[in-house]
């Protein structure tokens, strides 16, 4: 709406633009371009990383757990989990298996002042000028870069802002996904039949269109992020002098504005009368 602008907000709350050389909001539409034309439009091309990186990332904070094992913090397990697909989709395979990177990575929704001592991993930008395969990459690709006079503290505010941005929402959302699958044990049996028949139709190697058409899968992680409504609330502050909504309630210059997101997410005209409940198959016929 050209009267609210979520992005005033951001800054108040994330306030990037104080602790980066560069302000990472004046560039939202190229961050926006970035997201969707090298993470979401190549996901097939990283889907075979992005398993063997699950798999390595899982095997390291979790095990075998052939003993019963405590995990104190899931949500800091769910961001090291991330963290490992981030860097590599990010600055690329070899400079994402150092273990000190992807820690910065996963710290970095946590605790902003890590920032200040991240790894050097752009030192690896020497050696990759004529590949292309990683969002750095890409960044390098653009008609203003400057092989003979690299900006490395504009790339790693670009890369910071993605990082910090794709952990955040990603890992909070795995660890509710989690919680919710761990806490319904009567629906693992449903889950794990549809995900072993896909197995063995695979032979053990998933792609992404393998992961699209498990419904009932796809239905429970919908359901998920029905129930976790926060996430996408997002505040929006009046840019313009004041606004007035239709019922006559003004709201003045700066405000901050939410969405009652219950009213969607909730709604019992499109969920039934008991909408509030759990039902991780109603988006099967969906799909």
């Amino acid at each position: 709406h050209e009267n609210f602008d979520s992005f005033e907000v951001l800054k108040e709350f994330v306030p990037l633009h104080f602790i980066l050389d560069y302000n990472p909001f004046d560039i939202i539409d190229f961050h926006a371009k970035t997201t969707r034309e090298q993470i979401s439009g190549k996901l097939s091309l990283y889907f075979d990383k992005m398993q063997e990186d699950i798999f390595y990332s899982l095997d390291k904070w979790i095990g075998e757990c052939n003993e019963p094992r405590s995990i104190k913090s899931i949500w800091n397990v769910c961001n090291h989990v991330t963290a490992k697909l981030i860097a590599n989709i990010c600055i690329g395979e070899e400079a994402s298996q150092h273990e000190d990177v992807v820690h910065s990575f996963a710290v970095l929704s946590h605790d902003m002042n890590r920032f200040f001592f991240l790894p050097p991993f752009l030192s690896f930008i020497h050696q990759k000028l004529h590949e292309f395969d990683d969002i750095l990459e890409f960044y390098m690709s653009q008609p203003n870069f400057d092989p003979s006079n690299v900006n490395y503290n504009y790339l790693a505010d670009l890369l910071f802002f993605l990082i910090v941005v794709g952990i955040v929402t990603t890992g909070r959302s795995l660890a509710n996904l989690l919680f919710d699958y761990a806490g319904r044990p009567e629906y693992w049996d449903e889950l794990y039949e549809e995900a072993s028949t896909f197995n063995e139709e695979c032979n053990g190697k998933f792609t992404l269109n393998d992961i699209n058409k498990m419904s009932k899968l796809d239905s429970f992680i919908r359901e998920s992020l029905r129930h976790t409504g926060d996430m996408i609330i997002v505040p929006r502050a009046v840019t313009t002098d004041h606004y007035t909504f239709s019922n006559g309630y003004t709201v003045p210059k700066g405000r901050h504005v939410y969405d009652f997101s219950e009213d969607c997410l909730f709604s019992e005209s499109q969920y039934g009368p008991d909408s509030k409940s759990f039902k991780p198959f109603q988006f099967v016929s969906q799909n």
